[in-house]
């Protein structure tokens, strides 16, 4: 089964192949790689060795100043735009939840454990939403 169906569905349309085929590279490269990679990694590879980039570079992402970021953004794990407001509004809640669980139950960290900690909640936060899904 595969999850990342927006990305195939791009991978397909940049490259000239079909779907299917794009899954079916998607399968060789998991089991060359002893299936010990994640889909999102194998579809990562298998897209760059076909020479189609997933993920804009840096550069590319940035709005010049003055100009609004996009209001949609692709969202591969629901495979659905997502308005970018909504998007930021539920980070920075995420963000708030785990900063409170730290000023918790860990109050005497330092300035950088405090913002290692509070990523690796919010990590386990978003996987936690995902498997829910």
């Amino acid at each position: 089964m595969v999850i990342y169906t927006g990305f195939v569905k791009k991978i397909a349309e940049k490259s000239g192949k079909t779907e299917e085929e794009i899954i079916k590279l998607l399968e060789k490269k998991k089991e060359e790689l002893g299936n010990l990679v994640s889909e999102h990694t194998a579809l990562t590879l298998v897209a760059e060795e076909l020479g189609v980039e997933l993920i804009p570079k840096k550069s590319e992402k940035l709005t010049k100043q003055g100009e609004k970021p996009p209001e949609l953004i692709y969202n591969p794990f629901i495979d659905a735009p997502v308005e970018t407001k909504k998007l930021m509004e539920f980070l920075n809640n995420i963000y708030k939840v785990a900063q409170e669980f730290i000023k918790q139950n860990f109050p005497n960290l330092d300035k950088m454990e405090n913002r290692i900690t509070t990523i690796a909640i919010m990590k386990l936060i978003i996987k936690t939403l995902k498997e829910w899904k």
